[in-house]
């Protein structure tokens, strides 16, 4: 509904082809402020600011839209549009997270259903995962990635290990890093 707002602590990482690992905290703000019906959907104008201390002002970073019908719940980021859940659901769930976009098939899975999850010192009762992604070759690369919703909140976690390793003959298997980005996103406020 128009007038909801979440708060989230992020922490990132981002490892560079030189070597270096550059590390970055700020919090994240999201706040519907509008809301339509577009055919059968009902859509909503997401803003997103960041700060990088609570003391600080926050700063206008991008708009995103959210749309959910009887059928499923799609989240454009910039202007690219993710199929974040198919309904109804149920675990074990699968669906092709990328089909409204031109990226590579991506299968999202359903994992767990009304299971309580608890970070930091929040506790949501009722709540659901998706795992966007679970490769671990410890070889060549990870991409492990997932989500987790709150029944009446939305988005209360968010973590992701993406790191591809050397794979030349003198490195191979020994898990050196060359590039890649550790994302760990929680909620710490929200208002509906």
């Amino acid at each position: 509904a128009v007038g909801q707002e979440r708060i989230y602590e992020v922490q990132e990482k981002e490892y560079t082809i030189t070597g270096t690992i550059d590390s970055i905290s700020y919090q994240l703000r999201e706040e519907i402020v509008e809301a339509f019906l577009s055919g059968q959907d009902s859509a909503f104008v997401i803003y997103r600011y960041i700060r990088m201390t609570p003391e600080e002002d926050w700063m206008f970073l991008e708009t995103w839209q959210a749309r959910r019908n009887a059928r499923q719940a799609i989240v454009t980021e910039g202007n690219k549009p993710f199929l974040k859940m198919t309904f109804p659901v149920f675990a074990g769930k699968t669906w092709n997270g990328n089909r409204l976009n031109t990226e590579d098939e991506d299968i999202f899975l359903l994992d767990s259903l009304n299971f309580p999850f608890e970070y930091e010192e929040e506790q949501f009762e009722n709540t659901l995962t998706v795992i966007q992604s679970d490769n671990q070759d410890f070889i060549v690369e990870q991409d492990r990635r997932y989500e987790v919703y709150a029944s009446g909140v939305g988005l209360v976690y968010k973590s992701e290990l993406i790191l591809q390793y050397c794979t030349e003959s003198d490195c191979l298997g020994q898990q050196i890093i060359e590039t890649g980005r550790e994302l760990e996103q929680y909620l710490t406020t929200y208002e509906n």
